[in-house]
């Protein structure tokens, strides 16, 4: 089934997952409505579409993907909108027509219509959207601010710049703190570390406690009690 709204305007359309509906989302009468991190698959005709006389809808931060049925257009605007804000989609290029645009006024920014799924998304093959190193949705979006500042999982926008679509990119810290604690003996339990920190051999009895310990992203250490 498709998502809509009840046509009483003002509503929120966010955080679905839609896979195989005729139109993912369907955008009914009145205004401002927001609609934003769905993510749209295998969508029959519309990933996002509207209808009726509105003004100042908002279509931002969605992943539409094709699938095997024919996605007609990602995303549409109807000749009777106006005002209407497209932003930071991401729009399978396998769709007919990505983005069509009939409306008055229409903002579109940052929409991203290009692309490979495989090298845009972590594993696109088992249905993970979430964006991968290195992708070219990385800091491409618009930057919006509240309510558009969190994406599907919660992560909050930006990480650096908004990232286009539904997901913000997640990077691992630089750095990281290791703190040690130890039970049955809650304190004084000696700990030798296989590699030194960058602070130093961190090797001692416990509680060993950060900032004092700190190691670069990736790096393989060993405890020793």
């Amino acid at each position: 089934n498709s998502v809509g709204d009840s046509g009483s305007g003002g509503n929120t359309i966010r955080n679905n997952r839609v896979e195989g509906a005729a139109s993912g989302i369907i955008i009914g009468s009145n205004d401002t409505n927001s609609v934003y991190n769905n993510i749209i698959i295998n969508a029959k005709d519309d990933g996002i579409t509207t209808f009726q006389q509105a003004t100042g809808q908002k279509i931002v931060g969605n992943t539409i993907i094709k699938g095997s049925l024919a996605c007609t257009e990602g995303i549409h605007v109807g000749s009777n909108q106006t005002d209407t804000l497209v932003a930071n989609n991401f729009v399978d290029p396998a769709c007919v027509t990505e983005i069509s645009n009939a409306g008055t006024n229409t903002t579109l920014s940052t929409n991203i219509i290009t692309g490979t799924l495989a090298d845009l998304f972590t594993d696109p093959s088992t249905g993970d959207y979430t964006v991968k190193a290195a992708s070219a949705l990385i800091n491409a979006g618009t930057t919006l601010g509240a309510p558009f500042n969190l994406d599907f999982l919660g992560v909050t926008r930006p990480a650096g710049a908004y990232d286009v679509g539904a997901y913000e990119r997640q990077t691992a810290a630089a750095t990281w703190e290791m703190v040690v604690t130890s039970v049955n003996p809650t304190s004084g339990a000696a700990i030798t570390f296989s590699v030194a920190s960058n602070d130093g051999d961190c090797s001692g009895n416990t509680p060993i406690n950060s900032p004092t310990c700190t190691y670069n992203d990736g790096t393989a250490v060993t405890l020793t009690a």
